[in-house]
């Protein structure tokens, strides 16, 4: 599935920067189910009190192996010092999972910019050639926040045993990176 066209959504929650790449023609039957999940028009896990969170992301954790197998593909970049501190190196390492794929457009939410420093922008500087959209109301961001926020939850052992293995998977196949 790799040579796929994808999309691919960023999000940050907290210290943990969330990508996520998913082929163009399954896209909207992943959003979908993601949306079902949720139980709302629009997802927006921030808005969920405690409990709400913490089952939609249960359900989405459940999910998350029939996401894989129709191609999703999620990278956890986690900060150790404030985005301010890394300016330089943020835009490099989105850039680097985004070159990896034959992308159809990623879009990049506005909570990662710093006064006049806008991340879209910088990464629209080092592809070029790819089209770098700074949103926060598109459908990959949603997912991306919402697989973000699944990851927090599970670094944090909510979930028990399944909050391991989702854990495990992303750091066996590189999918984690401490910047």
């Amino acid at each position: 599935m790799e040579h796929l066209k994808r999309i691919i959504g960023v999000d940050k929650s907290v210290n943990v920067i969330g990508v996520v790449s998913i082929p163009d023609i399954v896209f909207n039957e992943i959003y979908q189910k993601i949306r079902r999940l949720f139980g709302r028009f629009r997802i927006h896990v921030k808005k969920l009190d405690k409990k709400r969170k913490r089952q939609f992301l249960y359900r989405l954790l459940l999910n998350m192996d029939d996401f894989y197998a129709k191609g999703l593909d999620f990278w956890a970049v986690l900060l150790m010092k404030p985005i301010k501190r890394l300016r330089k190196q943020i835009p490099l390492v989105i850039s680097r999972i985004i070159k990896s794929y034959y992308c159809v457009s990623a879009y990049v939410c506005t909570n990662l910019d710093v006064g006049n420093w806008i991340l879209a922008d910088e990464i629209r500087k080092i592809l070029g050639n790819v089209k770098v959209f700074r949103t926060n109301l598109h459908e990959a961001v949603e997912i991306a926040d919402a697989i973000t926020n699944l990851y927090r939850y599970c670094r944090e052992c909510v979930f028990g045993k399944m909050s391991h293995l989702f854990i495990r998977r992303l750091t066996e196949t590189g999918r984690v990176i401490i910047i």
